[in-house]
């Protein structure tokens, strides 16, 4: 065997192509495409992430908001003022908005920047309203006979004001419960 002999600047192995020989400029930009196709192909997943993430956070918020306010509404003796409909109306809603200061609703106020919104209906029915779907119908006007009222339903919708935009709009949940006297 001969014995091979290196000089400066001069690497047999690599000049052959062999395991000393490293990358081209042409397979680097290669490689650099190929892994900028596949990041750009994870970003929207990313944007989508974090769209969901948003839109998980309101639809709690919203749902705990409603819910406290049904909560509130449960205990209530049903001849309460605030599940009495008004005279010869077919509903009692009132409507709030939430007080970014005290972090509680409010009557509605205006020119004050508002997060979120909620309406809250009364309304009364006989049973007879009441069918096989489950649903609610004819609702009573206030002042109705007492023994003629044996239901009331509450409805609680929150709703975010956020406008529109690059994580889509403001979420709404609707929550409702019925009581019998």
């Amino acid at each position: 065997m001969e014995p091979v002999t290196f000089t400066a600047g001069h690497d047999p192995a690599a000049a052959a192509g062999g395991p000393g020989a490293g990358f081209s400029l042409i397979e680097v930009l290669v490689a650099s495409v190929l892994l900028l196709v596949v990041v750009m192909g994870l970003l929207p997943l990313f944007a989508l992430s974090l769209s969901n993430n948003l839109a998980g956070r309101e639809y709690s918020v919203a749902s705990q908001h409603g819910r406290s306010q049904v909560e509130e509404y449960v205990p209530l003796p049903l001849d309460h003022p605030e599940l009495t409909v008004p005279l010869g109306q077919p509903e009692a809603v009132l409507d709030e908005v939430l007080d970014p200061a005290t972090d509680r609703f409010t009557a509605v106020a205006v020119g004050v920047p508002v997060a979120w919104s909620r309406t809250t209906t009364v309304r009364q029915y006989n049973v007879r309203d009441l069918y096989d779907e489950g649903r609610l119908v004819n609702p009573l006007p206030g002042g109705s006979a007492p023994n003629h009222v044996h239901l009331r339903e509450v409805i609680v919708e929150v709703e975010s004001e956020r406008e529109a935009g690059a994580l889509g709009a403001g979420r709404q949940v609707a929550l409702s419960t019925v009581r019998g006297f």
